[in-house]
């Protein structure tokens, strides 16, 4: 990282903490001088007000006026001498820095001296290294990808037999869908240099490698059989780091199999292991995939630790993938704008390590917030800044997960469901193919299709168990089913299985408004509104919630309540609108308030599942 950063006539020296303008020191407070410094150290991502406070002011006590009086005076000699709006505001995020800086964050320069020093040395030696060489100095310096700065530091790092930078130009390929011959090609190489020699070392790390690579690819069976050829070659050796990537390889297989009791078994283990071998970072990966493999209170913990120890440790990969699962579990809380927060935060950083695989899961992180939330025009603006990234999608079916999640919350459920089909057909796992069947299965039946709706989820593997709530996501469905079929009392029946099942807040409130309603629709008023008492506090403003209040009155014959309600809901909407049907039901009020009618059946309204 360059020690020095210019912008305009600015320049920020990140050693020593030296602020200049035009070569002339900037008087500028201790608080806002670190705080500019924290933005411009993470410019690469949107600070969050609440990181801000602890590393700026040291104390979780200081307010958020505190902050923004910070950031005033941390603007103003920006604002003063050109640098415009340096700082931006993140609305409900937080900061970040946003001026253009005129020094690469990568200096070219540097690298191509230092491999002009050890040339000589290196490359006559070795054809591996030449090509690392060779393919990292001719990638564009504005587009430069993560391969190549991997294979930048394998150039540099040579050892003196060679094998080492060839097992980790390997890792590299691995991790890339495209590098398939180069990476067969290696292997091939290595494994015969290895037999050559008797290098049992060398044969277990390929193959490890290879399992990793099987694993990337959803290619179970070979994933399978190279594990097995590790244990086999390890013959009950290798220390603690060995036996836990082993055992978080297993953690992730498993976990594409639906298989969550064994995912987290390993997962555990392997924390436990890297943490024996002092490997603070690798441990993080355990936990975030343990994060994933439970639900409640616990799961948000477990993210939340791991972010903050990415934070700690300044790894911006790790950091990515420790917010998506932070994302996840704050969405089965019902947090929805910490999500979000969680989200964007992720994908500046995933972005700014090349990582577009990440990127993509968290902007389908963000979707599926904002379908919840009712926010269409934020999944939006997140869906516009994953296309503007370079290069084609890593996991076409997430994206298209995302973008029928969008098209969900604008109530398009003809494109939603083109899009959710989409990414049902080409998901690669079991793991994948659960997570969206929930919502292919809901634009199915939002789109007058019923039967296609029923027949997928009859063909639903009962087995599979992605999350904690998927089983209850599959009773939320069947019910809404139900009622489709005119069986109310059966959906009521599943709905209350569905709520037994001590689901996750978020899921516990769609059962709720969902029975509410079909008890709304038989007379039974104080049921319904027993049940609209059980949401959690902090879910009550939510689309579907305010949806089913006003419903509620309605079919006790209190239209003007209904009506007042809806515009009370309107009004306090930081986005206007919300869906076709929420638009509806509100007209609907109206014309019945001034025409002094009496109130529709409920039944002539649109389904409830729509909203």
């Amino acid at each position: 990282m360059a020690p020095h950063i210019r912008f305009g006539r600015f320049m920020a020296d990140l050693g020593s903490g030296r602020l200049t303008v035009d070569g002339r020191p900037i008087d500028l407070e201790p608080q806002p001088r670190k705080l500019l410094l924290h933005l411009i150290r993470h410019r690469h991502r949107v600070v969050s007000k609440q990181e801000l406070i602890e590393e700026v002011f040291g104390r979780s006590c200081a307010t958020n006026g505190a902050l923004a009086r910070a950031i005033t005076k941390v603007r103003q000699p920006l604002q003063d001498h050109g640098a415009g709006a340096a700082v931006s505001n993140v609305p409900r995020v937080g900061y970040r820095f946003v001026a253009k800086v005129d020094a690469p964050t990568l200096d070219v320069d540097v690298l191509n001296r230092a491999f002009d020093e050890t040339t000589a040395a290196a490359m006559p030696r070795d054809p591996l290294a030449a090509e690392a060489y060779f393919r990292a100095r001719q990638a564009e310096a504005a587009e430069r990808t993560a391969a190549a700065v991997t294979l930048y530091r394998l150039a540099h790092e040579l050892e003196p037999d060679h094998t080492g930078i060839a097992l980790g130009l390997l890792r590299g390929l691995a991790r890339f869908a495209h590098s398939t011959t180069e990476l067969c090609s290696m292997v091939g190489w290595l494994l015969v240099a290895a037999d050559a020699t008797g290098d049992r070392a060398t044969k277990l790390r390929v193959h490890r490698v290879l399992a990793f690579w099987r694993l990337r690819r959803n290619e179970a069976d070979g994933f399978d059989r190279e594990l097995r050829r590790v244990i086999e070659l390890a013959d009950g050796s290798g220390g603690a780091r060995f036996w836990a990537e082993v055992h978080l390889l297993q953690a992730h297989a498993a976990r594409n199999r639906a298989r969550l009791a064994e995912a987290r078994e390993h997962a555990e283990r392997s924390r436990r292991l890297f943490r024996d071998a002092g490997d603070r970072a690798a441990a993080l990966r355990a936990l975030m995939l343990e994060s994933g493999l439970i639900g409640g209170q616990q799961a948000v913990d477990l993210a939340w630790e791991a972010a903050r120890g990415a934070r700690e440790l300044g790894l911006p990969f790790t950091l990515a993938t420790a917010c998506n699962s932070a994302c996840r579990a704050l969405i089965d809380a019902g947090r929805l704008e910490q999500a979000m927060a969680h989200a964007a935060e992720g994908f500046a950083a995933a972005v700014s390590v090349g990582e577009r695989g990440i990127a993509e899961e968290l902007v389908e992180g963000s979707a599926l917030a904002c379908r919840l939330a009712g926010w269409p025009t934020a999944a939006a603006r997140a869906l516009a800044e994953l296309d503007a990234l370079p290069g084609l999608p890593c996991h076409g079916a997430v994206v298209s997960l995302a973008r029928g999640l969008c098209h969900s919350g604008r109530g398009e459920w003809t494109q939603a469901a083109g899009h959710l089909g989409h990414a049902f057909e080409r998901a690669g796992t079991a793991y994948l193919r659960a997570h969206i069947l929930p919502w292919h299965i809901e634009a199915l039946m939002l789109t007058g299709r019923p039967d296609e709706a029923q027949a997928a989820l009859e063909r639903t593997d009962p087995s599979l168990r992605p999350n904690h709530n998927f089983a209850t996501l599959l009773l939320l469905l069947r019910a809404a089913l139900a009622h489709l079929h005119g069986a109310p009392h059966r959906a009521l029946e599943l709905l209350g299985e569905a709520l037994a099942q001590g689901p996750a807040p978020m899921w516990r409130t769609w059962a709720c408004v969902d029975a509410a309603w079909l008890h709304a629709q038989a007379g039974q008023g104080d049921t319904a509104a027993q049940l609209l008492a059980q949401v959690d506090p902090t879910l009550a403003k939510l689309p579907v919630v305010v949806a089913t209040r006003a419903r509620v009155l309605h079919a006790a014959g209190d239209v003007r309540g209904a009506l007042a309600l809806h515009r009370q809901y309107l009004a306090a909407r930081k986005e206007p609108g919300w869906n076709a049907c929420f638009d509806t039901l509100g007209a609907e009020y109206e014309r019945q308030c001034r025409a002094g009618i009496e109130p529709l059946p409920t039944a002539a309204l649109l389904p409830s599942r729509a909203c």
